[in-house]
């Protein structure tokens, strides 16, 4: 037992460093991705026949998405552990989620056969 310890007191740092690397600043992370994709694309708009300039913007590209995909996916899972620990106690968390749920799936309007739109009745 005393060596199971050991090992998980040694792997704590690098999972820290490896924490930060990836997930710490991962909305910064994407700002930055954005602002460098926005200006390849403006590089390959003046010269649309460099073949650099659209490998450059096609790679960004693809940073880009997988880093919003990356973001998404943290928000998505921080949202999961949030609603895990706050979720059914009798919080305010909870009265926001709910009427927020209630917002959601309210029918504001309908619309009959004939494509007419029914508000309110």
């Amino acid at each position: 037992m005393f060596q199971l310890t050991t090992k998980l007191q040694q792997l704590k740092r690098p999972l820290r460093q490896l924490h930060k690397h990836y997930t710490s600043s991962i909305s910064s992370r994407v700002a930055q991705a954005k602002v460098a994709w926005v200006a390849a694309q403006y590089t390959l708009d003046e010269n649309p026949t460099l073949q650099d300039a659209r490998a450059t913007e096609r790679d960004l590209a693809s940073k880009y998405i997988q880093l919003c995909k990356d973001e998404e996916s943290f928000f998505k899972q921080k949202s999961r552990v949030q609603w895990l620990h706050l979720g059914d106690q009798n919080t305010n968390f909870f009265h926001k989620s709910l009427l927020h749920r209630q917002v959601r799936n309210r029918v504001h309007c309908l619309q009959d056969e004939d494509g007419n739109i029914i508000h309110d009745q």
